[in-house]
């Protein structure tokens, strides 16, 4: 039983990586649309999105192709 578990969330995981790679493609269009940030906290908030987001889609890049090669 908790093998069958182990496999749903991984299953999911292309579905994240799709997920963080639309943040990251579609960041810097809302910036266009929405403008400047008006204050730093702003900006770092902005920078911190997209640097996670990109972090996430990186390593769920590299876990996707690992676990595809060992299937």
């Amino acid at each position: 039983m908790a093998d069958s578990a182990a496999d749903d969330w991984r299953e999911t995981l292309p579905a994240a990586e799709f997920c963080c790679w639309v943040v990251v493609l579609l960041a810097p269009i809302l910036r266009l649309i929405n403008g400047a940030a008006v204050t730093d906290d702003q900006f770092y908030i902005q920078i911190a999105l997209v640097t996670l987001t990109l972090a996430g889609a990186v390593s769920l890049r590299i876990w996707n192709c690992r676990r595809a090669r060992r299937v």
